[in-house]
């Protein structure tokens, strides 16, 4: 039987990108601003499954991007201008706000949900229904609501065979990417968001 989705615009697939019934890819963002016209990117091998909706990005902004091998799962929601790097997974559900970055990696558990201009670092552990304020470290769980930081992901680094190395190199590109952008700076308060370090993780 022929899948019935619906894509908007100019959106890039790469290769072996598998769209699943019900899946919207390129509508307008829900925000202010011109639709960036530049083509919204999905990667090679991504999965996308059920009713997953995802939003181009405005102009002044980066285009949003879904990279290669990540699973987004059913009714999970990208919105505009997000990034995600590499073998990211959504499970169902989950949702991420405007201008959200998510390493490689991550993975978000059913039902959670991620604030605007928030950074989830490669290897965390998102658990099921929790909502993230703040910036997400690299290789740590997070649960609850608001998220906080619980535990070493163990089954992740496991998993990916991940060593102490790698962890601390994915643990700078995180801060840079925080650095790149000042609305990203602005999800920490007080002196260390005006001086450009950051602070320690919640």
């Amino acid at each position: 039987m022929k899948r019935r989705y619906t894509i908007i615009g100019r959106v890039e697939l790469g290769s072996r990108v598998d769209i699943h019934d019900g899946a919207i890819i390129g509508g307008a963002p829900e925000t202010k601003g011109e639709p960036n016209e530049r083509p919204l990117f999905i990667g090679e091998g991504t999965v996308i499954r059920e009713n997953v909706v995802i939003h181009r990005g405005i102009e002044g902004q980066p285009q949003t991007k879904v990279g290669r091998y990540c699973t987004l799962m059913n009714g999970s929601h990208v919105a505009h201008n997000c990034e995600l790097e590499g073998n990211v997974i959504m499970s169902s559900g989950a949702r991420l706000a405007g201008s959200v970055y998510v390493m490689q990696f991550a993975n978000l558990g059913i039902g959670a949900a991620v604030h605007q201009h928030t950074v989830i670092g490669s290897y965390a552990m998102i658990g099921m229904q929790a909502a993230i304020l703040r910036h997400a470290l690299p290789g740590m769980v997070y649960v609850g609501a608001p998220g906080r930081n619980v535990n070493f992901n163990h089954v992740g680094m496991n998993r990916y065979n991940v060593s102490r190395e790698a962890l601390e190199e994915e643990t700078r590109r995180w801060e840079d990417i925080i650095r790149e952008d000042p609305e990203r700076l602005k999800r920490f308060t007080g002196p260390a968001a005006a001086s450009g370090s950051l602070p320690p993780s919640e």
